[in-house]
């Protein structure tokens, strides 16, 4: 247990030395959730969203064994 907090403890101090990890670690996640979440993804009136994610994630084939597959 001694040997974690020692390795944590330096990992912690490397991390801050550079401020760019940081905000990458602890910024950026919550920041992409935020956007995410507030983007509406909305299907037709009174359909699925199925067809509204489809077209953001592209075009998808089924392959012969009835598998999707992203062409």
């Amino acid at each position: 247990m001694r040997a974690f907090a020692a390795l944590l403890a330096m990992e912690l101090r490397l991390a801050a030395r550079r401020y760019e990890n940081l905000l990458v670690m602890f910024g950026l996640p919550p920041i992409l959730l935020v956007f995410l979440a507030a983007v509406p993804i909305r299907g037709e009136a009174g359909g699925s969203t199925e067809g509204a994610l489809m077209t953001l994630l592209g075009p998808v084939r089924r392959h012969r064994h009835g598998r999707a597959r992203a062409s």
